[in-house]
């Protein structure tokens, strides 16, 4: 597993959007892989983690997969 910042460091999409939720203990992740081709469709998922580094590696996992 990648600690937060190697998986920022290391990821080849375009953008990463992080919101920490104070009041639920939420994190959330909005990646964006490629607009290469136009305008991104995604979807949501939620999902309990072991560690928010676990959510942001399949959030960027999930993005780079819809643009394949």
């Amino acid at each position: 597993m990648l600690t937060f910042e190697e998986a920022l460091e290391t990821w080849d999409g375009e953008s990463v959007v992080v919101h920490r939720d104070r009041e639920s203990g939420a994190w959330i992740f909005v990646c964006l892989h490629s607009t290469r081709l136009g305008p991104a469709g995604g979807g949501t998922r939620m999902k309990v983690y072991g560690t928010p580094a676990e959510a942001l590696e399949d959030a960027m996992r999930l993005s780079a997969a819809m643009t394949r």
